[in-house]
């Protein structure tokens, strides 16, 4: 690099005495051709001065150019090997672009690319290894499992946990709850873990043994199902380096035997089974506001009655729409009948209603044009078309 700057500045000096000496030169022509006598001298001086001269320096000036380039380019060459990220020192770790700059090449090619398919597979029934019995004097305990099926022909997956996330209609219990942790299923194989269980009378007509209860078999916290309504579990399977699978599946007695089946997902037809009279419709207003079965509306007072509602409007529309039921009486000493999906469309749940605190007087419907044909009290829904409408 010093010697390149040697010839470099030995050029620049050329140049410029090239440059100089050319313009002495053409000054000279001019002033030596005013002479008579020296006339012969100063053409031929000139010429040498002015042309060939400038013609040298010219040539100069463009070694001196390409030579500036060149050292330059070597410069930065240099510079960039010694230290190449040195410009990007100060850029902040937590932010997208320095994530992004922390990523392996792997995961930056995943970057926009669509969601992997879960190697997992969930999946239940009531035959073949999904299910055993173990018989007793009085009763007959069934208990059907779920599968969790590798579909990968090469890779094992390892740390599998399987949990149930959440129940329709929702228990007093607090979950997610664990079904079993630390599994490990080869490539192409499955594992089977105990879901539900449940104690079948042997002769109820004679000695009726059966269960209050289903058993759900997980591993901490207990959690048990009512018999007299279909459950709806949602259960999900992770691993490690792979896509979650989830399942949702129907628990329920029928003919004081315990069923189970897999819940298409988007059927809302799976909610009939459970969907029955058992919420008023403040209470639904309550959980669809702040996302959980608790206080009564009385509880939260009047800071929310926008929200609220809000939240009744909303299920005045799902009525009409048919995807929510509400039931109703039209006296007080009356049966609770299901309210007519056209009836919503001229009439509406008075939202004041809910905060009235004679228990009496609560949730009563009002006509949108003041000519009221029939009108509804103690306005109830259901808890699973709640939950399926409003999931959390």
């Amino acid at each position: 690099m010093g010697r390149i700057k040697a010839v470099s500045l030995w050029i620049g000096k050329g140049a410029a005495t090239g440059v100089f000496s050319g313009t002495v030169g053409y000054l000279t022509k001019l002033a030596l051709a005013k002479s008579k006598i020296l006339d012969p001298l100063g053409s031929w001086l000139g010429d040498q001065l002015s042309v060939r001269v400038p013609d040298l320096a010219l040539w100069a000036g463009v070694a001196l150019g390409l030579t500036i380039w060149i050292t330059i380019m070597v410069t930065l060459s240099r510079r960039s090997r010694a230290a190449p990220l040195d410009g990007l020192a100060a850029i902040d770790p937590r932010s997208a672009l320095g994530q992004v700059m922390a990523m392996s090449e792997e995961e930056f090619a995943k970057l926009g690319s669509p969601p992997a398919q879960s190697p997992l597979a969930l999946d239940v029934g009531e035959d073949g290894e999904l299910f055993e019995t173990k018989g007793s004097l009085y009763s007959t305990k069934r208990t059907f499992k779920v599968r969790i099926s590798n579909r990968d022909a090469r890779k094992t997956v390892r740390g599998i946990t399987v949990r149930i996330l959440s129940t329709s209609p929702a228990t007093d219990y607090i979950g997610p709850w664990m079904l079993a942790e630390g599994l490990t299923v080869p490539a192409g194989d499955y594992h089977l873990v105990p879901l539900v269980s449940y104690g079948e009378a042997m002769d109820p007509e004679k000695f009726d043994s059966s269960d209050s209860f289903i058993q759900v078999e997980v591993a901490r916290n207990a959690l048990t199902i009512n018999t007299d309504v279909a459950t709806i579990l949602h259960l999900r399977a992770t691993g490690d380096d792979v896509a979650p699978a989830d399942l949702r599946c129907r628990v329920w007695k029928e003919n004081g035997r315990l069923r189970i089946d897999g819940v298409p997902a988007g059927d809302r037809s799976s909610v009939s089974a459970a969907i029955r009279r058992d919420v008023g419709i403040g209470e639904a207003a309550c959980r669809i506001v702040f996302g959980g079965w608790g206080p009564s509306i009385m509880h939260h007072g009047g800071g929310f009655l926008g929200d609220i509602v809000q939240a009744v409007s909303d299920m005045r529309q799902r009525a009409l729409d048919g995807h929510i039921t509400i039931w109703g009486r039209t006296h007080r000493l009356g049966v609770f009948d299901k309210i007519p999906s056209e009836f919503w469309r001229e009439n509406r749940p008075d939202e004041l209603s809910l905060y009235n605190p004679d228990p009496d007087a609560q949730s009563y419907t009002a006509c949108e044009n003041n000519r009221p044909t029939v009108r509804y009290l103690d306005l109830m829904v259901s808890k699973a078309q709640i939950e399926a409408e409003w999931p959390r």
